[in-house]
């Protein structure tokens, strides 16, 4: 909407700038002259909510509703901050206010495709991008937000077809550039994702989407984790109660072959093997991203490109490996029990690799305190164990539960979807 004072003129060329502190000086002074006006309060809405002061940004896109509530800007400007607040459902319904009152504003479909998108319905998300590109063409949000739900719906060459000609319209966009880079990630290609991750970055250089896939590509590099990207990959394609039902569905898969083999003596051997690949899958799942990180820190490059959060991860899942390793290096040489001991530590790698894969915030932080009272348990056994090893222990097999049922926690916790801070 067009600024109507020469304050909201001033706040107009501030936020296209980025200096919302200033421009919300400007509005106030605005909204001074004239405190009815709903355009002043849905500009200082978006000033507060940039620099993500949430709570004072949902009054004022209230109270610009109310004044004008025919104007489906203000509507648009309400769902985006609730959008911003991890409000989905609240940002949907006033997104839906918006469209009722214009359905012809490409930038309110981008939004409620977005909406579709993150809650993994992904063809809805489809045809809500496919109606914002009718009503615009060049809508960026709307051609990225369809590419990432032709993905999800696994069309990858539509998917690339669209990240492409988004590229033709806009070279210079980042985030059709990092779009680009995650689907030939898709596409196991990480060198070319590289360039255009690097690209994305070069033209916004804090932007955390593009940081994360470089980190992936240069973990990409190898074979092993390439598979296992592929399968995160997958697995985040899938609805979240879909992805529990894999994860339930193996650890039920696995009673029923071990039942299997004293059933049938004979096929024993051959079921224990697959029970054996199975937890050695598992296992290689849930340490791949904090170990591939660890590797990343020995590398001149890699370092550079890791979170604090993700190197803070690597570096105590290295510590947690240390006596894991050691024990089992000493086992094969000599087979002693005092070795034996130190694989008490080992399964408390696995809590310690989730925490680095858990979302930021609440979940995190929950991940890191369940790590952190497995570990003290597995030093306080160490400490009061001899000679006997780990599974002579009495309080081994409850330690050894809660280590290998951490990933079912983990799930849960990253299922939850963070509020913002007000």
């Amino acid at each position: 909407m067009q600024p109507t004072s020469p304050n909201m003129a001033r706040a107009e060329l501030l936020m296209s700038q980025g200096r919302y502190d200033i421009a919300e000086e400007h509005v106030r002074l605005a909204l001074s002259e004239d405190p009815d006006n709903p355009l002043p309060h849905a500009w200082l809405a978006l000033c507060f909510s940039r620099r993500e002061q949430f709570s004072p940004a949902t009054d004022e896109a209230r109270r610009a509703v109310g004044l004008e509530p025919s104007e489906p800007f203000y509507h648009y400007i309400l769902a985006s901050i609730f959008n911003s607040r991890g409000m989905p459902k609240e940002s949907e319904e006033a997104v839906r206010q918006a469209l009722e009152l214009d359905p012809s504003e490409s930038s309110y479909w981008g939004l409620l495709a977005s909406l579709k998108l993150q809650a993994k319905k992904y063809k809805e998300s489809l045809e809500a991008a496919e109606r914002g590109l009718e009503c615009d063409a060049e809508d960026g949000t709307c051609l990225n937000v369809r590419a990432m739900a032709q993905q999800g719906l696994g069309l990858k060459a539509d998917a690339e077809r669209t990240i492409e000609g988004a590229l033709r319209r806009r070279p210079d966009d980042p985030i059709t550039h990092a779009n680009m880079g995650w689907s030939l990630l898709h596409q196991s290609q990480p060198a070319r994702a590289m360039e255009h991750f690097r690209e994305a970055l070069r033209l916004e250089p804090g932007m955390e989407w593009a940081r994360t896939g470089i980190v992936e590509a240069m973990k990409a590099r190898f074979f092993v984790y390439r598979w296992i990207l592929a399968y995160f990959l997958w697995m985040q394609r899938l609805p979240s109660n879909l992805q529990w039902g894999l994860v339930l569905g193996a650890l039920v898969a696995s009673r029923i072959v071990r039942a299997l083999g004293k059933t049938y003596p004979a096929a024993e051997p051959y079921l224990g093997v697959l029970l054996i690949l199975y937890f050695v899958f598992c296992a290689t799942t849930w340490l791949a991203v904090p170990l591939f990180n660890l590797i990343l820190r020995l590398d001149r490059f890699g370092r550079l490109v890791l979170s604090k959060s993700e190197s803070f991860a690597a570096n105590m899942l290295g510590l947690a490996l240390i006596p894991a390793i050691v024990s089992a290096v000493g086992w094969g040489v000599q087979g002693g029990t005092w070795e034996e001991r130190f694989f008490i530590t080992a399964p408390a790698c696995i809590p310690v690799a989730l925490a680095a894969t858990c979302r930021e915030g609440l979940p995190r932080r929950l991940m890191w305190g369940i790590a952190a009272i497995v570990v003290v348990w597995a030093g306080w056994m160490l400490a009061i164990t001899r000679s006997p090893g780990p599974l002579t222990l009495p309080y081994f097999s409850v330690y050894a539960m809660v280590c290998f049922f951490s990933p079912l926690l983990s799930n849960l916790l990253n299922t939850l979807t963070p509020r913002a801070k007000a």
